[in-house]
């Protein structure tokens, strides 16, 4: 059995997907799930949960976790046969509604904990939930309609973003630093490969899969490793000082592209990363992450 799978997850209100490939199942298996034979259409699978774990012996954990919008078979050559899975983590996105008035007084955090109940038959619990306003509305407010929107406005209004990622919601200011308790010192030793690049979008850097790395976790990058965009200056606004060369610099995660090959050589999180406060300026970006 080979499986191939390409997972994609940003800081934006936008699902998580992904499209997974598996290899050589038996008839009886593809058609309980598609509900027919090799080259089916059917919708067998449909809505039906599914769970990616990757990683290495010792360290391995859920990549994906989510429904199954499609699944379809196919012969990839005249030995070989297919499933492919499309899939999404939408169900709490596109079915969650929330229908309440509150009274005046009422703060975003009530808000928030009334998103997380419609969202809980969903599977949906609270994540990180940083950055919400603590002003209570002077007047009553009426929320009625997607769960989503109320969370995109809410965001909005804070400068920050929402996401839902492995079953769990979150809210976080675009400027966060991250999770300061998770960072992770990524080098050639654990699991770095190539060299980061610096791009107007960010700090693109490479590495093994390791389900520890997360939207808003963070990265610790030697400056020294990091190929730097031609046009920067490559200075400290602070100290006038060059930070190609300097110590390590400490980046979060905004958005991982998790691709892999059981029977391959692709097995790796290709990350998108900006710099936090006073670690390394240049790599601090705007991106555009409020959905």
């Amino acid at each position: 059995m080979r499986i191939r799978f390409l997972v994609t997850q940003t800081m934006l209100q936008t699902p998580k997907t992904a499209e997974i490939r598996v290899y050589n199942l038996s008839d009886e298996t593809v058609a309980r799930i598609t509900g027919g034979g090799v080259q089916s259409h059917g919708n067998g699978a449909e809505g039906k949960p599914i769970v990616l774990n990757a990683g290495y012996q010792g360290n391995s954990g859920a990549i994906f976790s989510g429904t199954v919008k499609k699944a379809q078979s196919g012969r990839e050559n005249p030995t070989d046969t297919f499933v492919d899975f499309y899939c999404a983590e939408e169900q709490g996105h596109n079915w969650a509604i929330v229908n309440k008035t509150f009274a005046a007084g009422s703060k975003q955090q009530d808000h928030v904990d009334e998103v997380l109940r419609v969202m809980k038959p969903f599977g949906i619990i609270k994540g990180t939930i940083d950055g919400l306003s603590k002003t209570p509305y002077p007047r009553a407010v009426s929320l009625y309609g997607m769960a989503r929107d109320v969370m995109r406005n809410i965001a909005h209004s804070n400068d920050a973003s929402w996401f839902i990622d492995n079953g769990k919601l979150h809210h976080i200011p675009t400027k966060s630093d991250g999770d300061s308790g998770s960072a992770f010192t990524l080098n050639a030793n654990t699991g770095l490969i190539g060299r980061p690049v610096e791009t107007e979008g960010g700090i693109i850097v490479t590495a093994l899969i390791n389900p520890q790395y997360a939207q808003n976790k963070q990265l610790i990058i030697s400056q020294k490793s990091i190929n730097r965009a031609p046009w920067q200056q490559n200075t400290d606004s602070l100290n006038n000082q060059t930070v190609l060369g300097t110590d390590d610099g400490t980046y979060v995660i905004l958005a991982i592209e998790w691709r892999g090959d059981t029977r391959g050589n692709e097995y790796y999180a290709t990350m998108t990363c900006r710099g936090v406060s006073g670690s390394d300026p240049n790599s601090a970006v705007h991106y555009g992450i409020n959905g």
